[in-house]
């Protein structure tokens, strides 16, 4: 059929419907005070009279695999959201301070979140990472100044490892410039001095008010209003570094076993994969096989010189 005949024998049922409830309705092709879509697909027609707006951008988890440092705050919301529009699938790590996973409200706070998000891309894995005991050591050896320098440092460097667990092709942070004294471009340049996998910042030109207004549009501005302690924060210095060079980071980092440290974080990981089917999601708790055989190798591997190879699928 032709989309005059089309019109015509929509138009005719659109109005017998119509003035089944209100008998007054007639057509007004000039100006009328509604105007109906019509979308033929095979087997269906499709009528409307609204049109709402979706996220745009590309097709879930078609553009590659990327690992997203989620701390619960609106930026790190946001910044997932822009990167699974474009089409990136997301495996999320989230530093906990508490003494474990359960105890502490950052974790929930993360955990919601993903959940939040996981619609956007149906699948979604969250590895949470124990810090109290890396910061404590971070704080006792380190200049104050360089402290928190020396946790994003040391997140990135597990959040590599896991990436390479996962072979995914780099990380993910919530960073906007300037807005902090950490997120100054000397001092994201200094964090990411030794890493060999990108580092995609999707709100680096973003204001907080362009930040806060699309986390209310995803869905994540009320998780990240609750009150809950991020690992940062934590013994805050009182006057913290504002133009570090990697040459500083470098020699704080002397007084560290940063090895170590990463194999701390590592051997006590927990993870959740989450799934969202039918409108629901899904939880289920436990470490994925191909991550516990990549930590096994990597201590296996310790002793010897440079990265372990990654273990066979």
């Amino acid at each position: 059929a032709g989309s005059m005949e089309i019109e015509r024998e929509v138009g005719r049922e659109i109005l017998k419907t119509l003035r089944a409830i209100r008998s007054d309705v007639r057509v007004d092709l000039t100006e009328p005070e509604v105007t109906c879509q019509v979308e033929v697909v095979p087997g269906k027609v499709l009528v409307y009279a609204e049109r709402a707006e979706g996220p745009g951008g590309l097709p879930a988890a078609t553009g590659g695999r990327l690992v997203m440092l989620l701390s619960g705050g609106f930026d790190s919301g946001v910044a997932a959201y822009k990167m699974m529009r474009r089409g990136v699938h997301l495996i999320f790590v989230h530093f906990y301070g508490s003494a474990s996973p359960s105890s502490g409200p950052s974790s929930a706070v993360a955990e919601r979140m993903v959940r939040v998000l996981t619609p956007y891309q149906f699948t979604s894995r969250l590895y949470l990472i124990p810090f109290d005991s890396i910061q404590r050591q971070i704080v006792a050896a380190a200049p104050e100044n360089l402290r928190v320098l020396l946790y994003r440092r040391m997140m990135a460097r597990i959040s590599r490892e896991i990436c390479r667990a996962e072979r995914a092709l780099g990380l993910v942070t919530g960073d906007s410039v300037s807005q902090v004294a950490s997120q100054t471009l000397h001092n994201l340049a200094s964090v990411d001095r030794g890493l060999d996998v990108p580092v995609y910042r999707p709100l680096a030109g973003d204001d907080k008010e362009e930040i806060l207004r699309l986390a209310r549009r995803v869905g994540t501005y009320e998780i990240s209003c609750e009150p809950f302690e991020d690992c940062c924060p934590r013994f805050m210095p009182r006057s913290p570094a504002i133009f570090s060079s990697p040459e500083q980071l470098d020699r704080a980092e002397q007084a560290l076993d940063v090895a170590a440290l990463v194999t701390i974080g590592l051997e006590g990981a927990h993870a959740a994969d989450f799934k969202y089917e039918r409108g629901q999601v899904t939880r289920r708790e436990g470490l994925p096989r191909r991550f516990e055989k990549f930590v096994a190798h990597r201590k296996a591997m310790a002793r010897g010189a440079g990265d372990p190879p990654l273990p066979v699928r």
